[in-house]
């Protein structure tokens, strides 16, 4: 396992997530974890079949970040 793998895996089946890091490893942190997503496959192919888009949202406050994963709608969501 990956070393990031674990915040991904918590975000992914959550749906948000805090982070408690030092300010100097955020970014370090965030874009593993962007990276994370980019890198699994499963999730594009769940995507692709409901034809949704995924990003991450995150905002750091102190010494925690917290990332939201959020899906835009899909055509089956709309007809």
């Amino acid at each position: 396992m990956r070393q990031y793998q674990p915040i991904w895996i918590a975000l992914k089946s959550k749906g948000n997530l805090k982070v408690a890091i030092p300010k100097q490893l955020h970014r370090r942190v965030i874009k593993a974890v962007m990276k994370e997503r980019y890198m699994d496959d499963g999730f594009k192919l769940e995507l692709l079949e409901n034809e949704q888009r995924c990003w991450i949202q995150y905002a750091a406050k102190g010494e925690v970040v917290e990332f939201t994963l959020k899906y835009s709608l899909g055509l089956k969501d709309i007809l």
